[in-house]
């Protein structure tokens, strides 16, 4: 019940709820229904960080293992420096996933509150998360791109020197 004493007020805003900052159901549903699939795409990339680090001690074991026979090698063993590139590759990859688990989950768990409060806060929060997480992503792809090209080009060269 409103207070009849209280002055007029008017709606410069065309929003009609009683509390201006509240997000309206037609932009928190899109978002509320993404979040099972940030969440799914989240577990996987904790998952694939755990593969990735299981990988990784396998081959140093591995290598280990090898390392600790007489000739080095053990007989129908594929060279040495296959683990050793799994040993350092696998671990490496792994860390770089963990950041976009972090990233996608705290946007999930903004996605969460803005459920429960439909507030604007909650909702900048929410995208902000989300930019972080491209921002991320789009950093790592431009340094995957750089190095692609540069292994391309160093690869062109020594064929070209190699003729």
């Amino acid at each position: 019940m409103e207070n009849p004493y209280t002055a007029p007020s008017a709606n410069l805003f065309g929003n009609t709820s009683a509390h201006p900052e509240t997000i309206p159901l037609e932009v928190v549903t899109p978002l509320q229904r993404t979040k099972v699939w940030v969440r799914v795409v989240s577990v996987a990339l904790w998952l694939l960080v755990v593969v990735m680090m299981v990988f990784g001690a396998s081959s140093a074991f591995v290598y280990s293992m090898a390392g600790a026979t007489s000739e080095g090698k053990a007989p129908g063993m594929p060279e040495l420096w296959i683990f050793i590139f799994g040993a350092i590759f696998y671990p490496l990859m792994g860390v770089l996933y963990v950041f976009p688990a972090i990233k996608l989950w705290a946007y999930g768990s903004r996605i969460n509150r803005l459920v429960i409060s439909h507030s604007l806060e909650d909702l900048v929060s929410a995208m902000d998360k989300q930019r972080s997480f491209w921002k991320f992503m789009g950093i790592v792809t431009l340094v995957i791109m750089g190095i692609t090209l540069f292994l391309l080009i160093t690869a062109t060269a020594n064929a070209v020197r190699g003729r």
